[in-house]
């Protein structure tokens, strides 16, 4: 199969990539500067210069490499979201490409004390600056799914850990803990559905070829922040996370309400789907977020 991916040279693609190649797929990445030319080739993919932001310059891409799918990891930032995703999808199909997997995120939902699957909604009404970002990513899936002549499949990834993600050896997560500033918001009662870029990967390739639709890919226990965070500075070697009373949160870190949400509104999610579907199983625990 012949793979087209954005993002390729970041934490999922770096997984990613080499386990596309070594399942003999003929993998090429978007790239547009020689850093990221060069990390590509190193994982095993040949790359292709292109910019998201210049549906020309997709067109052609997309044209030389003529890929059986694409997958669109390169979705970090709110343009890359609806401006660049819009503009990848719309290449997509005047190149023919039939099938579009891309990249969204699972703790984008509404606060609730309940499990939540992947028909709950998402909290598009959220404090800024989180607001933006959720109501970016529900654009990118909007996108991706409203095109009738493409079977679109969206990943809400977790919490990314492992290798080239925050909370890696040098991660800013990893930085801000080990500098006391990153506290426990409240009572910590936020749940987090972390995911080892590893298993990230492992779950793109087995939605290769189906299904259509959105997907949860969360690990398979989501843990409080009142466990992980006080773990992970003990096993870095940091001192106790400070702790920030939840409505001084915003004015204490400088994140309004998003900080909030995250480590203390933020419910428990579902991989069930993921198991069905996928007859996909996370292998990598989040024990102690087995920094790297």
């Amino acid at each position: 199969m012949k793979v087209l991916i954005t993002g390729g040279a970041g934490p999922i693609g770096s997984a990613l990539v080499p386990g596309l190649t070594g399942r003999g797929h003929r993998v090429t990445g978007i790239a547009r500067s020689p850093a990221n030319a060069a990390r590509l080739r190193d994982l095993g993919a040949r790359h292709v210069r292109a910019d998201l932001f210049a549906p020309e310059s997709l067109r052609s891409a997309i044209l030389s490499c003529s890929p059986d799918i694409i997958i669109h990891l390169a979705t970090s930032g709110d343009r890359q979201c609806v401006e660049g995703t819009a503009n990848l999808v719309e290449a997509a199909a005047v190149a023919g490409v039939r099938r579009v997997i891309a990249r969204s995120a699972a703790f984008a939902y509404s606060p609730t004390s309940a499990t939540v699957s992947e028909s709950a909604p998402l909290f598009v009404d959220s404090p800024r600056p989180m607001r933006r970002t959720v109501r970016s990513y529900a654009a990118l899936e909007r996108t991706v799914l409203a095109d009738p002549t493409i079977d679109g499949l969206v990943l809400r990834f977790g919490t990314l850990y492992g290798p080239r993600t925050l909370f890696s050896a040098h991660g800013l997560a990893t930085l801000r803990v080990l500098r006391r500033r990153l506290p426990l918001v409240g009572e910590g009662r936020g749940w987090f559905g972390f995911v080892h870029v590893d298993d990230a990967a492992a779950a793109v390739i087995a939605s290769l070829h189906e299904p259509t639709g959105v997907l949860n890919i969360v690990d398979d226990e989501p843990v409080r922040t009142s466990k992980w965070l006080p773990s992970f500075a003990a096993a870095i070697g940091a001192k106790s996370p400070r702790h920030v009373p939840a409505r001084l949160a915003g004015a204490a870190v400088g994140t309004g309400g998003s900080l909030r949400y995250f480590f203390d509104q933020q419910p428990p999610v579902s991989n069930a789907a993921a198991h069905d579907v996928l007859e996909w199983r996370p292998r990598r625990r989040p024990c102690n977020l087995g920094v790297q």
